[in-house]
């Protein structure tokens, strides 16, 4: 009787054993079939933490060729991520700015098949605007949390559609014709009309991203999109988007490193202190920003580089805009991302600007970009009299919408 009581218990322990790998796979395995792919061209995966622009430029790790249209991936995620699985012709592997054939899935430690024909595949181009890859093309089967993923795509196809008729509306705006000739600029109150439908649209859109989040907080996808979403928002919802996820998952993995970012981001988002640095001037003599910065006036940090072709576009505005408000008290420190002092100087000559130039002479190196967050130029951070940060999105027509609100209209006929 004992004897049979122990072998029941060694069953037990045996299937519970097999249960638990089953449900909880250690490794994934990545299969696909590419029908119109010649043997030998080379197929790399990619991994991202954040979006899919990043899976298309990220390093690979790991990479195989295919044998009679076929290809397979072996290894082992820490958690689920966003890949991409590129399918490149080996003369192509030297040349930039060259899309292949792409397919990006979200998935973990999982078996995943993947059916298409290359020529119907999109390439990675399609990856850089979020929704606008064509899923119909490709069969995905195995991948779970993709499902999830695929939903959250479907959800804001709408709203990104609308923003990009947006955009494309203000390109007419600035006078942008689609065959490329450059017409009339409109007025001021079209441009700020058009900036206030845009931002209405970005409110939907993060509305809709922190519904799905608050229901996707204890999977990668909730995490996924908290950690690219924290970028964009201000300290309140910062603090909202935390409070979203559960505290046992903010100790995982994933959970640490978008934690990590939305209190980085915390530090220099709308409603924050803004931080002091040191600065040189163009002659060299040190000051700090705490010199100008929350003395009781409206300041403009607006981070630039000589070799930004948009940054350097938008210095006819700027000039615009400090003329008429400069007298209203409104004041503008333009920080350089230069790495070359020389070029700094020969661009503040060449563009004539009558306000505060300054740079720390370390670019994207330093403190600056590590504590700002300065991932890409020209990024406008308006401070208000007190030292807090008004927003990061202080360009063009929404600049022109914050000074009419902070001082009035002085346009005069442009509006």
């Amino acid at each position: 009787m004992m004897k049979n009581v122990y072998l029941l218990l060694a069953s037990l322990v045996l299937l519970a054993g097999c249960k638990t790998a089953k449900e909880e796979p250690t490794s994934y395995v990545i299969s696909g079939t590419i029908e119109g792919a010649a043997d030998g061209m080379i197929v790399k995966l990619r991994a991202s933490d954040t979006d899919a622009m990043n899976a298309v430029f990220s390093k690979p790790i790991d990479s195989t060729v295919i044998n009679e249209g076929k290809f397979e991936f072996e290894g082992t995620f820490d958690y689920a991520h966003l890949v991409s699985v590129s399918i490149e012709k080996p003369e192509d592997q030297n040349k930039p700015y060259t899309y292949h054939p792409a397919i990006p899935i979200f998935m973990g430690n999982e078996t995943v098949t993947l059916t298409g024909t290359l020529d119907s595949l999109s390439t990675q181009r399609a990856l850089f605007s979020e929704g606008s890859y064509n899923y119909d093309q490709v069969k995905i089967e195995g991948a779970t949390i993709h499902k999830i993923y695929k939903k959250y795509l479907d959800g804001v196809k709408d709203v990104n559609a609308r923003r990009n008729k947006i955009r494309q509306e203000r390109m007419a705006w600035y006078g942008y014709n689609p065959d490329g000739t450059k017409g009339e600029k409109g007025t001021v109150s079209e441009g700020i009309a058009l900036s206030k439908k845009e931002n209405k649209i970005s409110d939907e859109k993060m509305d809709f991203t922190f519904n799905f989040i608050k229901t996707n907080a204890s999977n990668e996808i909730g995490l996924n999109l908290a950690y690219n979403a924290a970028s964009s928002l201000s300290v309140s919802q910062i603090d909202e988007l935390l409070n979203l996820i559960p505290e046992a998952i903010k100790t995982s993995p994933y959970g640490i490193k978008v934690v990590q970012k939305a209190n980085e981001h915390k530090r220099v988002a709308e409603g924050a202190n803004y931080v002091d640095l040191p600065f040189k001037d163009i002659q060299g003599n040190p000051l700090k920003l705490s010199d100008y910065v929350g003395k009781g006036k409206y300041v403009l940090l607006e981070f630039w580089a000589s070799w930004c072709g948009p940054c350097r576009a938008d210095i006819p505005h700027l000039k615009e805009v400090y003329e008429l408000y400069h007298p209203e008290g409104f004041e503008i420190i333009s920080i350089s991302m230069d790495e070359a002092h020389d070029k700094w100087l020969e661009a503040v000559e060449e563009e004539q600007m009558s306000w505060l130039q300054v740079s720390d002479g370390k670019a994207f190196k330093g403190d600056l970009a590590e504590i700002y967050k300065i991932r890409g130029i020209p990024t406008c951070v308006l401070v208000d009299p007190n030292g807090k940060i008004v927003t990061r999105n202080m360009r063009g027509s929404e600049m022109d919408r914050r000074l009419i609100d902070m001082y009035g209209n002085k346009f005069g006929e442009k509006f």
